[in-house]
């Protein structure tokens, strides 16, 4: 009534943000679920040491942070869908290929399935935050901000 919330959550009465706020989600989601179990699995089933389950993930978290430039760069010219499109695509089919790992797993193969889910997750990052806040009306930047820090 005063327009004085903390998290205006009338952000979500706007379809440009609600869907993309969904996305992301389920985007970080498949991150963080990567993130906790990946070193789990290969501390505990592979039997890997602390230092070489950092050294293995360390080219998945660098591919991303050098990509991020890039996906921006090709947002401004082409837009989200040329990158939303194929970055859930090798999401979706890296994730699916993680549920196969079992105790005769090569490390290579989770690499390999690490760096790849990691340019997927850096194709669709960008793209969701962008069209979130892009789809908010002016007067609801900040709450916008605020809830995609929440979420």
């Amino acid at each position: 009534r005063a327009d004085r919330a903390l998290l205006d959550l009338r952000t979500f009465q706007t379809k440009g943000f609600t869907v993309p706020i969904v996305a992301m989600g389920l985007s970080f989601m498949a991150m963080f679920g990567t993130l906790i179990l990946l070193p789990i699995y290969l501390e505990r089933v592979l039997g890997l040491d602390v230092l070489n389950v950092g050294l293995l993930l360390l080219p998945g978290g660098l591919i991303m942070g050098l990509l991020s430039p890039i996906v921006g760069r090709v947002y401004d010219r082409r837009g989200p869908r040329v990158l939303l499109i194929p970055g859930s695509i090798i999401v979706s089919a890296v994730l699916w290929a993680l549920s196969t790992v079992g105790v005769d797993t090569s490390v290579w193969f989770v690499l390999g399935a690490h760096v790849v889910l990691s340019i997927g997750l850096a194709l669709t990052f960008t793209p969701l935050f962008t069209a979130a806040l892009g789809g908010l009306p002016p007067k609801l930047y900040s709450h916008g901000s605020a809830v995609l820090g929440t979420a």
